[in-house]
Parts: structure tokens; C-alpha cells; sequence
């Protein structure tokens, strides 16, 4: 695994309303689509815990199944990996957090369905129902 490139904020190609700002892109021979990004979290309040303790509070982004710690998949950052997965058009991203004790890096694969039937509606829906017709309505 290589880290290839740090990136900016970069506008989707197809719906130019959103855009996304991954921490970096990289490059795994070992996958059959070989660039994906990535996006790190270090959360500041659990920084001396491990992540397995971290997860014992419920208001954590991430949670431990079966000794697995996982990001939850109703959480906003899911939503981010997601909406950052339909900008930069990659197939995966690899999410890692990390604290003083703990490392976890954990490849998420895009869901095109969630995207589709989800995220893009209710995005395109607040964009164009909400944040544009607030700033038609200033000019």
C-alpha cells in the first residue's frame, strides 16, 4: 500500500453541487481497482483509550462486534467515506483512526445502492429545496 498524493477539496464531475476533501489517495496493487482514498480520524476525547475501550461508549462512531471494531453505518462519517467514495469515483477508501493505544485502518467498499437511493436524493433535495433558495432569496 502506497500513499500516493495528499488532495484539496475536489467538486464532483456529475452532480458539480457536491464535493468532497479526502485526507489522501493511494494506491494497492493487491486490489483489482488498484486507487482508492483515505480518511483519517483521531478522536481527541478517547486519545488514551484504546479503540476497544472507546467503543464501550455508545455515542461512538465506531463499535466492537465480536471482537471486530467497526465504523457504524448510521453515523456521519459513513455518510462522508460514502459521499467522498461518489466524488473521487473510487471503488474503496480506507478509514483510519487512530488514538495513542490503538491503530485501526479498515477498507470500506462503496455502496452504490446507499449513494442512489439515499444520499444522493436527500443531498440533491437540501442543496436545491434549501441552501439555494436561501441564497436566491438574499440576491
Amino acid at each position: 500500500m502506497t500513499v500516493c498524493a495528499q488532495v484539496g477539496f475536489i467538486v464532483n464531475p456529475v452532480y458539480p453541487w457536491l464535493g468532497a476533501s479526502p485526507d489522501f489517495l493511494i494506491c494497492d496493487l493487491q486490489e483489482e481497482s488498484q486507487f482508492g482514498i483515505g480518511e483519517v480520524k483521531c478522536p481527541f476525547a478517547k486519545r488514551e483509550m484504546s479503540l476497544e475501550e472507546a467503543c464501550e461508549d455508545k455515542k461512538f462512531y465506531l463499535m466492537n462486534t465480536n471482537s471486530k471494531v467497526t465504523l457504524k453505518s448510521n453515523h456521519p462519517y459513513y455518510y462522508q467515506l460514502q459521499g467522498s467514495m461518489a466524488t473521487l469515483q473510487p471503488k474503496w477508501l480506507d478509514f483510519v483512526v487512530y488514538t495513542k493505544n490503538s491503530l485501526h485502518v479498515k477498507r470500506i467498499y462503496f455502496d452504490t445502492e446507499f449513494w442512489e437511493t439515499k444520499m444522493l436524493p436527500e443531498l440533491t433535495s437540501f442543496y436545491f429545496d434549501y441552501l439555494a433558495s436561501k441564497v436566491h432569496n438574499k440576491i
